[in-house]
């Protein structure tokens, strides 16, 4: 199934210039297709907390390997081949529909160490109490470097902004289009807030393992969290059109590795977002005057 007789068309101003055009060369899956990847990620997800991690079989791997080797990227590996079997064949698709541009990496790789650096700053500007370097950096600063790269950034990260945020956003905005012939902006919409629940749905087994569900209360208000979580990703990758710039942010709001106690990502998180917003707003007022790019990457 590889529709493209209607050509995206948003007023979505704040889009980044490159996302219409990217979503326009997304090969259209199957809706079969889109609700098998769904519980697949879902049984994953269930399997990876609710089986293999009380057994403790990948964090002996990490202690085997002396930190090198990291547990939640071992858990992450099923994720990638099982997933990534599916999408290439049997949903024939490739790097592209995925919003995987390698040339857009290091401009991931720039806003991430940005959003750290800025998160670095916090506990000057909000702690009242002295500056304290975390333990971790302590004659373990490769380790902890390296742990948020594998077990974040190319692990948790990745694979859920591929699928909850590319795929899904994706995939449900055409089916939407086309078969059902919702317009594009208000297809969009909707496929943000319904691969918003589906996030944070799948996010249930590792909050049960984890202990976070003690009442009712703490199940809704978690859940919200996380639907605002994926609401606002959902923003930043529609605003660069980036998913490594995506991924990074994820990525550090998972596991910072931090060098001071006390940072505040949040106010990081805000901030980033409101960059890009004036980003957005700037490309509007010198539409047409050829300085709009499409990598990813700062205007001007």
């Amino acid at each position: 199934m590889d529709h493209k007789e209607k050509a995206p068309s948003f007023p979505l101003w704040l889009a980044h210039p490159s996302f219409t055009s990217w979503l326009g060369g997304v090969r259209q899956v199957a809706p079969w297709f889109i609700v098998l990847v769904v519980l697949v990620q879902w049984a994953l997800s269930a399997f990876g907390n609710l089986v293999v991690a009380p057994t403790g079989f990948c964090q002996s791997i990490h202690r085997a390997t002396d930190g090198w080797v990291n547990a939640t990227f071992l858990n992450y590996l099923p994720y990638y081949a099982l997933l990534g079997f599916l999408a290439w064949k049997v949903g024939r698709m490739r790097w592209h529909d995925l919003g995987v541009s390698w040339g857009r990496l290091k401009w991931g790789v720039v806003w991430t160490l940005i959003a750290w650096g800025i998160t670095q700053l916090t506990p000057f500007l909000f702690s009242n109490d002295g500056i304290e370097i975390r333990p971790e950096w302590n004659g373990h600063a490769p380790h902890y470097i390296l742990d948020f790269i594998e077990g974040q950034f190319i692990a948790n990260a990745l694979e859920e902004e591929l699928v909850f945020r590319v795929f899904l956003i994706s995939q449900i905005t055409l089916l939407l289009v086309r078969s059902w012939n919702v317009r594009w902006t208000y297809a969009l919409i909707a496929s943000g807030l319904v691969a918003g629940v589906i996030f944070s749905v799948a996010h249930v087994p590792h909050r049960i393992i984890g202990g976070v569900y003690e009442t009712p209360s703490d199940v809704w208000w978690d859940q919200l969290n996380l639907y605002l979580a994926a609401i606002y990703l959902t923003m930043l990758f529609l605003l660069t059109n980036n998913i490594f710039i995506v991924v990074g942010i994820h990525a550090l709001g998972n596991s910072s590795p931090d060098i001071l106690r006390g940072t505040n990502f949040d106010f990081t998180t805000i901030l980033i977002l409101l960059i890009f917003v004036a980003l957005a707003i700037r490309r509007r007022w010198k539409q047409g005057d050829g300085t709009n790019t499409a990598d990813g990457s700062p205007p001007g």
